[in-house]
């Protein structure tokens, strides 16, 4: 089956890279105002990093996908059959979104 457009699986090491920037800013915008000072980068380091995102993808069975809005990636998409991962920038709180979040559900 063809993936969709707005949708590219993450393959490279470019790619890889892309998804922990990604997550670097989105994480960073969404979850510091409420969370303890040094909680992000632990997180980032020990769930979103590049060597994770990597480990993943080749030993865990996790797909990634970037998430595309007119060509930029805007968020990613990881999941394995135990559930998924979804993460959009803007964040959800930004109130210029893409609903790109929207868009992937229906």
């Amino acid at each position: 089956m063809a993936e969709p457009d707005f949708l590219k699986r993450v393959e490279s090491a470019a790619d890889i890279a892309e998804v922990a920037a990604l997550g670097q800013r989105i994480w960073t915008e969404h979850y510091t105002p409420f969370l303890a000072p040094g909680q992000v980068p632990y997180m980032l380091e020990y769930f979103h990093s590049e060597a994770i995102v990597r480990k993943e993808i080749v030993d865990d069975g996790y797909a990634y996908f970037l998430i595309l809005r007119e060509g930029v990636a805007v968020g990613y998409l990881g999941y394995v059959d135990k559930g998924c991962l979804l993460y959009t920038s803007p964040s959800p709180r930004d109130i210029s979104a893409y609903l790109v979040c929207r868009l992937l559900l229906e």
